[in-house]
Protein backbone atom coordinates (compact mmCIF):
# COMPACT_ATOMS: atom_id res chain seq x y z
CA UNK A 1 0.00 0.00 0.00
CA UNK A 2 2.83 2.25 0.67
CA UNK A 3 4.45 1.75 -2.61
CA UNK A 4 1.05 2.69 -4.68
CA UNK A 5 0.87 5.92 -2.52
CA UNK A 6 4.02 6.69 -3.21
CA UNK A 7 3.36 5.95 -7.38
CA UNK A 8 0.56 8.53 -6.72
CA UNK A 9 2.24 11.18 -5.47
CA UNK A 10 5.15 10.97 -7.39
CA UNK A 11 2.95 11.03 -10.79
CA UNK A 12 0.77 13.38 -9.54
CA UNK A 13 3.76 15.89 -9.47
CA UNK A 14 4.74 14.88 -13.18
CA UNK A 15 2.40 16.93 -14.95
CA UNK A 16 3.29 20.22 -15.64
CA UNK A 17 0.89 21.38 -18.07
CA UNK A 18 -2.76 20.52 -19.38
CA UNK A 19 -4.99 22.07 -21.51
CA UNK A 20 -8.64 23.02 -22.88
CA UNK A 21 -11.17 23.63 -25.79
CA UNK A 22 -12.37 26.58 -26.82
CA UNK A 23 -14.02 28.36 -29.83
CA UNK A 24 -10.75 30.71 -30.90
CA UNK A 25 -11.06 34.43 -31.95
CA UNK A 26 -10.92 33.04 -35.69
CA UNK A 27 -13.93 31.14 -35.14
CA UNK A 28 -11.55 27.76 -34.90
CA UNK A 29 -10.46 25.29 -32.55
CA UNK A 30 -8.37 27.01 -29.92
CA UNK A 31 -6.80 25.53 -26.61
CA UNK A 32 -6.44 26.97 -23.39
CA UNK A 33 -2.69 25.52 -21.88
CA UNK A 34 -2.48 25.81 -18.67
CA UNK A 35 0.87 24.99 -16.61
CA UNK A 36 2.71 24.92 -13.35
CA UNK A 37 6.15 25.81 -12.41
CA UNK A 38 6.29 28.55 -15.03
CA UNK A 39 5.28 29.86 -18.15
CA UNK A 40 7.72 28.27 -20.02
CA UNK A 41 5.97 24.90 -19.56
CA UNK A 42 2.76 26.44 -21.52
CA UNK A 43 5.12 27.31 -24.32
CA UNK A 44 6.20 23.24 -24.03
CA UNK A 45 2.75 22.63 -24.20
CA UNK A 46 1.94 24.59 -27.33
CA UNK A 47 4.29 22.92 -29.22
CA UNK A 48 3.32 19.43 -28.49
CA UNK A 49 -0.32 20.58 -29.09
CA UNK A 50 0.27 22.66 -32.57
CA UNK A 51 3.79 20.47 -33.93
CA UNK A 52 3.18 22.88 -36.97
CA UNK A 53 3.03 26.37 -34.44
CA UNK A 54 0.62 28.53 -33.06
CA UNK A 55 -0.77 31.99 -32.73
CA UNK A 56 -0.65 33.05 -29.16
CA UNK A 57 -4.26 34.99 -28.55
CA UNK A 58 -4.41 35.83 -25.15
CA UNK A 59 -1.93 35.04 -21.65
CA UNK A 60 -2.17 35.12 -18.12
CA UNK A 61 -0.65 34.95 -14.82
CA UNK A 62 -1.38 33.03 -12.25
CA UNK A 63 -3.04 34.76 -9.16
CA UNK A 64 -1.69 33.91 -5.67
CA UNK A 65 -3.99 32.75 -2.76
CA UNK A 66 -3.20 32.16 1.38
CA UNK A 67 -4.54 28.59 2.06
CA UNK A 68 -4.78 26.95 5.43
CA UNK A 69 -3.31 23.80 5.35
CA UNK A 70 -3.83 22.03 8.73
CA UNK A 71 -3.62 25.90 10.60
CA UNK A 72 -0.38 27.07 9.04
CA UNK A 73 -1.07 29.80 6.66
CA UNK A 74 1.01 29.49 3.04
CA UNK A 75 1.23 31.57 0.15
CA UNK A 76 0.52 29.49 -3.25
CA UNK A 77 0.87 30.43 -6.69
CA UNK A 78 -2.02 29.52 -9.58
CA UNK A 79 -1.64 27.91 -12.67
CA UNK A 80 -0.11 30.40 -15.52
CA UNK A 81 -2.56 30.07 -19.13
CA UNK A 82 -1.48 30.73 -22.24
CA UNK A 83 -4.55 31.03 -25.17
CA UNK A 84 -3.33 29.61 -28.28
CA UNK A 85 -4.92 28.73 -31.90
CA UNK A 86 -2.21 26.48 -33.79
CA UNK A 87 -1.39 27.44 -37.50
CA UNK A 88 -2.20 25.17 -40.53
CA UNK A 89 -0.49 21.85 -41.23
CA UNK A 90 1.52 23.05 -44.63
CA UNK A 91 1.23 20.26 -47.35
CA UNK A 92 4.72 18.92 -48.13
CA UNK A 93 5.73 19.88 -51.44
CA UNK A 94 8.55 17.67 -54.17
CA UNK A 95 11.86 19.79 -54.86
CA UNK A 96 11.77 20.40 -58.22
Amino acid sequence: MRWILLLAVTTMGCASWGYDVFRGPSGGEAYSVWCRRGIKNCFEGAGELCPSGYVVVGEEEGKYAIVNLGNKPQLVHGPDELMIECRPTQPVTAAR
